[in-house]
């Protein structure tokens, strides 16, 4: 997750140890396929392949983890009143270390994970467990992408990469601050992995003069990603805002400042664009494809 990457970017682990971050995390998902805003979506976090609208995620991130390293257990006391009462931390191949059970509604995830004060405890060397504090239903608004340059067909968006366009995440509205708060802008596909960030784990911190906020990305931007005409790129937006942000390097037997843990409420829209070829392009190709038609009648009538 770039969210996790950023908040640990210079971080060193101690040789004892990859662990740099770990979090408890509730996740809402939704996906856009038109101008008039955003639905709940079983395919928002993983398009194609997902198939729940809400997650619950317990992640540990590092270097060099494998089946081995860190070692189990990682075991985490839920908070009172959780159906789920505890659970372990398993390796998974494109995640690290992670739990994350799927449900079709809020309800049912709110059922199984309560609230309130999670007790973890890594496996690492002289680790103690520590509290993490779910805290509150602190979901952020969904995010709802702006976009210009092209047009909404069959649930996605058309644009011409010959042409200016602009995609904006929309407003982060519900109390937005760099200190707990983030928004991410992420694109990728053939030649594409762009991400941009505000908020908590950036390098700069991003200072507000009101209690919302919003990335915009535009074609002349530096750094902007060209696209490549009659390709297809993912869009993810992300709104999050955490509850409880702790220091535990001590805790896992290293040196302060050496790992985190967060507690998350993560609201993620994703939504898909199609490169097309500009018109004269698309006739230039027409008109190739005519003329080799005609060259290849007169060869078989000769």
């Amino acid at each position: 997750m770039a969210f996790m990457a950023a908040l640990v970017a210079g971080v060193t682990a101690s040789a004892q140890s990859s662990i740099q971050f770990f979090t408890v995390q509730k996740i809402q998902g939704f996906t856009q396929t038109g101008a008039g805003g955003a639905n709940v979506s079983a395919n928002a976090y993983n398009p194609g392949t997902d198939t729940y609208p809400w997650r619950f995620a317990a992640n540990i991130q590092g270097t060099s983890l494998d089946n081995t390293h860190p070692a189990p257990p990682n075991h985490v006391v839920s908070a009172a009143g959780s159906a789920v009462t505890a659970f372990d931390l398993s390796f998974a191949p494109v995640f690290g270390w992670e739990y994350r059970p799927g449900y079709s509604s809020r309800a049912a995830m709110d059922a199984d994970y309560n609230n309130g004060s999670y007790t973890v405890t890594l496996a690492n060397g002289g680790a103690t467990p520590f509290a993490l504090n779910l805290a509150g239903t602190i979901y952020p608004n969904n995010p709802v992408a702006a976009l210009t340059g092209g047009s909404w067909a069959g649930g996605v968006y058309v644009l011409n990469p010959a042409n200016a366009w602009t995609i904006s995440t929309g407003t982060f509205a519900t109390g937005f601050g760099w200190d707990v708060s983030r928004v991410e802008l992420a694109i990728a596909g053939p030649g594409v992995d762009f991400q941009q960030n505000i908020g908590v784990g950036t390098a700069s911190p991003f200072v507000l003069t009101d209690t919302s906020a919003s990335l915009s990305l535009a074609s002349g931007d530096v750094g902007a990603p060209t696209f490549l005409a009659g390709e297809t790129y993912s869009v993810s937006i992300r709104f999050l805002t955490g509850s409880d942000f702790q220091d535990i390097g001590l805790a896992l037997g290293q040196t302060a400042g050496s790992a985190y843990a967060a507690a998350i409420y993560d609201s993620y829209l994703s939504l898909t664009i199609q490169a097309v070829p500009e018109p004269a392009t698309t006739g230039a190709l027409a008109g190739l494809l005519a003329l080799g038609l005609a060259a290849w009648r007169r060869r078989r009538l000769a």
